[in-house]
């Protein structure tokens, strides 16, 4: 008789999936994919050149409005200058050698506009023909004048002429001054109400109200406080 067969036994895990055994991580050392890792480093890398792009716009809006305010400030200064020179003061240039010793040819002058005329005063003005020059006052409105010998008569006053140097007369006997008096170059005998008699300081060579006459007081741009170059020869008037 055939013996009966025996069971085999598989074993208790066949037939079951295979499983691993999983790797235990604690909540303060997880392990990170190595996927994600890689993605973690690019956005790194992107929010740094978006930071560095940032950085960069703004140098750049801060040079711009740096710019914007030298270039304001720059322009006010400009305009400033100009409404002051325009109103305060201005910085002729001589021409020729009518008020020589005093003045040379193509000296700078600083002339204020405001104050009042005294005799004697080196004004910056504008003649009968239109032309710029500066004379020195020696008449004032309502005065008399006239030379004698070559020496000043206000209202029959003597004056003295101390600006004017002796080194101008030369070897002439003649006075710096030729003898006039005012109703001789002018119809009246008195200076003009609001107007001035004005003299160039070289008598002999200088263009003058002698033969412009008076010069009115409108067109007497300013009063000649000093020369402010040749810087060597600078000097108040």
């Amino acid at each position: 008789m055939d013996k009966p067969r025996k069971k085999k036994r598989l074993p208790a895990l066949q037939g079951k999936k295979d499983t691993f055994p999983k790797k235990k991580t604690t909540s303060g050392n997880k392990a990170v994919p190595k996927k994600r890792a890689k993605a973690s480093g690019k956005s790194t890398r992107k929010k740094g050149k978006m930071n560095a792009e940032k950085r960069k716009a703004n140098k750049r809006r801060k040079q711009r409005k740096l710019i914007i305010e030298l270039a304001l400030t720059f322009s006010i200064s400009i305009i400033l200058l100009y409404a002051v020179t325009v109103s305060v003061f201005v910085l002729p240039k001589t021409t020729g050698y009518s008020m020589v010793p005093t003045l040379n040819d193509k000296e700078r002058l600083f002339v204020y506009r405001w104050g009042s005329i005294k005799r004697f005063d080196l004004v910056y003005m504008k003649n009968a023909n239109g032309e710029r020059s500066i004379r020195r006052v020696i008449g004032l409105p309502g005065e008399e004048i006239d030379y004698r010998n070559g020496e000043l008569y206000v209202n029959n006053e003597l004056k003295a002429e101390r600006f004017l140097s002796t080194v101008t007369k030369g070897e002439s006997d003649e006075p710096l001054t030729a003898d006039f008096k005012l109703s001789d170059v002018l119809e009246s005998a008195q200076v003009p109400d609001k107007e001035y008699f004005v003299l160039g300081d070289n008598r002999e060579y200088a263009t003058d109200s002698r033969f412009y006459g008076c010069v009115n007081e409108e067109d007497i741009i300013g009063i000649v406080k000093a020369r402010i170059f040749p810087f060597y020869d600078m000097r108040q008037f």
